[in-house]
């Protein structure tokens, strides 16, 4: 907390690396939390983005998304401005990357006060990676549970067009796959 503000709230700028709808339901679940004010930010260049850091005066600075460049740059930014940063993204030690990704990855990592994991790969990457396992805190993705019997309420009585109009038979088991279209989250294995 800022000595400015005193305890009655605590001051958040998010900056989202990347467009990822986990991400931003985080950040809404985030910023309707009582006694927190979260003011999420575009990626800029790091002097652009250092400078709104130190006109704003943030308690801390939260980075999400994987985009390797952004990560860095949003981080030195943080780093600069000698701000608390935590950094939530879903790095994992089940992709495979180039040694010099992985290293720029590392670097990254090690510049955040915090990192938030989302999953028990990215957990093990993230130890790896920043060799300080105190550091991690436990920040999972969640799946609105309500929001897909809801749907599947409301849609139930269109089952037959639904599927005629995805192409899928009658008869045919269905299967959701609820993840990014990446090879490090197997969606081949359906």
């Amino acid at each position: 907390r800022s000595g400015g503000r005193g305890s009655e709230s605590m001051r958040i700028v998010a900056v989202p690396t990347t467009p990822d709808p986990a991400d931003a339901a985080f950040l809404a679940a985030l910023g309707a939390e009582p006694g927190l004010e979260l003011d999420v930010r575009e990626l800029r260049p790091v002097s652009e983005l250092r400078q709104e850091l130190d006109t704003l005066a943030p308690d801390a600075v939260l980075v999400t998304g994987s985009s390797r460049r952004g990560v860095a740059l949003a981080g030195k930014a943080a780093h600069g401005a000698g701000l608390a940063s935590f950094l939530r993204c879903d790095w994992n030690d089940l992709e495979k990357c180039s040694f010099f990704e992985g290293w720029q990855r590392r670097m990254a990592i090690r510049r955040f006060s915090g990192l938030l994991a989302v999953g028990k790969a990215n957990r093990r990457y993230l130890e790896q990676a920043a060799g300080k396992p105190e550091r991690i805190f436990d920040s999972p993705n969640g799946v609105d549970v309500g929001f897909f019997e809801r749907s599947a309420t409301e849609l139930r009585p269109n089952r037959k067009e639904l599927r005629e109009v995805f192409g899928v038979a009658p008869d045919l088991f269905c299967v959701l796959f609820a993840s990014p279209l990446e090879s490090w989250a197997r969606p081949l294995d359906l």
